[in-house]
């Protein structure tokens, strides 16, 4: 009921409930703030969040997620950090879902020094996703920047972390970065998977340069990796796209060849090529 925004009906069943002495569990009243945040209706919120406390129930991670999303629809973003800042204070530590949100809620308005502050609250005690990375990447932080506050905390960046940052700078065509990041993971000791040379690959073709991705197809091989269909997929999209039928086809027998079966996504390629 409460998903469905019926608010004022399930909060006369939860009134009920209290005065039959039941006591309501994290649970219930995680219910209930959802049907209120789905509502936008903050105040009623908060208050069954006091009430919560006051009957000896902490919120867990779940429901600070269900208040964050409801302040980041309405772009809040200093109401959120308030939030997080006061339960930080009360002894709750958020998890990287609940830092996540905020991050990318944040990010999402262009304030990047805010964004850079939660980051570095939250790597002193929480591990950073691959969503964390991408929403700090999208046009707020340049790579050094990010790298150093990483290592500066103890962490080493590692291939989650840099194919991440990769995706996110060859979607913007930073060409040259990406191509500094992949150099500085080998620089690093962090050994490339196929899917940091796929994401890099998929770069190359946005940006038009057929010949370094062919040589990063070489360079799997090489380090002993083996393309994948996601590999194939994307050269043979990227020749279709420009007309080169051909090179297309031929990567599509090659596939075949090398015991790499062609998926749902391969045919609908050729067929629209």
């Amino acid at each position: 009921m409460c998903r469905d925004g019926v608010v004022t009906y399930t909060s006369l069943i939860f009134d009920s409930m209290v005065k039959r002495v039941l006591k309501p569990n994290t649970t219930t009243y995680g219910a209930l703030v959802h049907g209120y945040a789905s509502k936008g209706a903050l105040a009623e919120m908060h208050g069954l969040l006091d009430l919560m406390v006051q009957n000896g129930k902490k919120p867990n991670h779940h429901v600070f997620s269900i208040l964050i999303r409801a302040y980041d629809k309405l772009g809040k973003a200093d109401e959120v950090m308030l939030i997080f800042s006061k339960i930080r204070q009360q002894g709750f530590y958020p998890n990287v879902v609940n830092y996540g949100q905020v991050i990318d809620g944040i990010c999402k308005l262009g304030r990047a020094d805010d964004a850079m502050l939660n980051f570095k609250q939250m790597i002193e005690g929480v591990t950073p996703n691959i969503i964390v990375y991408t929403s700090l990447t999208h046009g707020l932080c340049t790579c050094d920047e990010l790298i150093f506050e990483t290592t500066s905390q103890g962490i080493c960046p590692d291939k989650i972390f840099f194919s991440a940052i990769i995706d996110s700078l060859c979607k913007e065509g930073r060409v040259r970065e990406y191509k500094k990041l992949f150099d500085l993971m080998a620089h690093l000791g962090v050994k490339p998977d196929v899917i940091t040379y796929n994401t890099l690959i998929h770069g190359y073709f946005l940006d038009g340069k057929m010949n370094e991705a062919m040589k990063l197809l070489t360079g799997i091989v090489s380090v002993g990796l083996k393309p994948n269909s996601v590999t194939y997929n994307t050269f043979i999209n990227g020749y279709c796209k420009i007309s080169r039928m051909e090179d297309a086809l031929s990567l599509f027998r090659e596939m075949e060849r090398n015991g790499i079966s062609p998926d749902i996504i391969s045919y609908n390629i050729i067929l629209h090529g």
